[in-house]
C-alpha cells in the first residue's frame, strides 16, 4: 500500500499481511510448529521472507520513498480460543506442538537485521476477538480502525506525517 501525507511531500510504502495468508501460505501448518525450524519448507519460506523484505528495502531506497513493515497478527495468534479450534483439526498433535508467536518473532527478526522501520500490533489485539470478523480471519471494521489508528501514531512517531 502507498499513502502520501496530506501535503503530498513524502511517499510513503507499508507493507501489511506478510505471513499466513500471504508468505505464509507457502509455509500452511508448519508456519506455527515450535520444531519447524528444522523443517526444510519452513526456513526456505523465511529466507524467501528475508529477500522479500531486502527487496522491498532495497525498492524504497531507489525510488526515494520509506518503508514501515506492520505485522498484523492472525486470529489464531491472539486468541487462546482459536488456538484450540486450531489444533483440534490435527489429530496426530497437541498443544505442545505448536508456537503461535514463531512467526511474528521471524518477522520481527528479520526487520531488525534489516534495519527496517517496524510496527507490531500483536500487543493490541492480544485476545481481542472483536477485531477480527466473527466467521472469518480477516479484520472487522473494529480492527481495522484500531489498525489505521497505531499505523497513524507510528508514522506520526517517524515524522512522516502531521
Amino acid at each position: 500500500n502507498k499513502a502520501w501525507d496530506g501535503g503530498g511531500q513524502k511517499q510513503v510504502s507499508i507493507v501489511t499481511g506478510i505471513g499466513g495468508q500471504n508468505v505464509g501460505t507457502l509455509l500452511d501448518l508448519n508456519w506455527y510448529i515450535y520444531e519447524a525450524k528444522d523443517y526444510l519448507p519452513y526456513r526456505a519460506g523465511v529466507i524467501q521472507l528475508f529477500y522479500l523484505f531486502a527487496l522491498f528495502k532495497s525498492n524504497s531506497l531507489n525510488e526515494g520513498f520509506d518503508l514501515l513493515v506492520v505485522n498484523i497478527p492472525s486470529i489464531e495468534q491472539i486468541s487462546t480460543n482459536h488456538q484450540k479450534k486450531f489444533i483440534s483439526r490435527y489429530t496426530t498433535v497437541n498443544a505442545t506442538f505448536f508456537n503461535f508467536n514463531k512467526q511474528r518473532t521471524d518477522v520481527a527478526i528479520i526487520a531488525n537485521k534489516l534495519q527496517l522501520n517496524y510496527l507490531d500490533l500483536y500487543d493490541i489485539s492480544k485476545e481481542r476477538e472483536s477485531l477480527y470478523l466473527v466467521n472469518d480471519w480477516h479484520w472487522s471494521e473494529e480492527g481495522v480502525d484500531l489498525a489505521t489508528e497505531e499505523i497513524y501514531k507510528k508514522l506520526k512517531q517517524l515524522s512522516w506525517v502531521k
